[in-house]
């Protein structure tokens, strides 16, 4: 079960990483001074690419410390597989519309989540070298004439529109696999429940036996041998007992001397 743990608290990384990629890629159109220095947004998104480039070769190698994501082939449909994951109660995929004239196609969609971010950091560095060639207008986000530019320019780019479609086709992926990983756990954690009470019972079971077939057995011995010394004593003449201290001092005292 840890390793489960370890390995789910690992890919979870992804999530933050992607929502924190796509939100920086608008930063660096927009570009707040009121908020980043200059380039401050370009460099804190290439520094996400690069964690999020890390973190999938340490879960593809387990060079992180914990296993990979091939010890459990019962998350292959979501991994290897193509197709589009939600959890039970988003059902986007029902709806979802492909659009081929910005890069959306079902092929691409429905790519396995590996390959579907391989995909997703292509665009980005691709997205990054167009800004820094100077393809993207760059305005000080501080007049509404400046203001609206930027948003029209982002609302018809194809790269935001693709990008919409391709995190929230990874995040569903995640998701899934994430919380595949976390019921396992659970029911191993019950299983072993289940495990334990099993052992607290035998255990409970075995104590009573022993108290009725050993400690009773051996009350019962040592009862018959006080029974019979008693009628042994008893039976003697009382000179006899009191001339004997042993004797004497089984009656006052019930004890007898070893």
């Amino acid at each position: 079960m840890r390793d489960i743990l370890i390995l789910a608290n690992k890919s979870a990384d992804r999530y933050s990483l992607v929502e924190g990629i796509k939100m920086f890629t608008y930063e660096t159109i927009f570009q707040y001074r009121s908020i980043f220095v200059e380039d401050e947004p370009n460099r804190i998104l290439n520094d996400l690419v690069n964690r999020l480039e890390r973190v999938q070769e340490e879960l593809k190698t387990g060079s992180y410390g914990g296993p990979t994501f091939d010890n459990y082939p019962a998350l292959d449909y979501v991994m290897k597989e193509k197709g589009c994951h939600r959890m039970y109660y988003d059902l986007s995929c029902l709806t979802m519309v492909y659009d081929s004239s910005y890069g959306y196609s079902e092929e691409v969609g429905t790519l396995p989540m590996n390959e579907l971010i391989r995909e997703y950091l292509f665009h980005v560095n691709s997205f990054i070298d167009d800004v820094n060639d100077g393809k993207y207008i760059l305005l000080p986000f501080s007049t509404k004439e400046n203001i609206m530019i930027l948003f029209n320019q982002v609302l018809n780019d194809n790269f935001f529109k693709l990008q919409e479609q391709l995190v929230n086709n990874i995040v569903g992926d995640i998701l899934v696999a994430d919380g595949d990983l976390i019921d396992s756990s659970v029911t191993i954690l019950e299983k072993n429940k289940k495990l334990t009470m099993y052992m607290v019972i035998i255990g409970s079971v075995l104590l009573i036996i022993i108290d009725i077939f050993i400690f009773n057995s051996i009350y019962n011995s040592k009862l018959k041998e006080m029974t019979t010394l008693v009628s042994f004593i008893f039976l003697m003449p009382q000179s006899i007992v009191n001339r004997n201290e042993k004797f004497k001092r089984f009656l006052e005292t019930t004890q007898i001397d070893e």
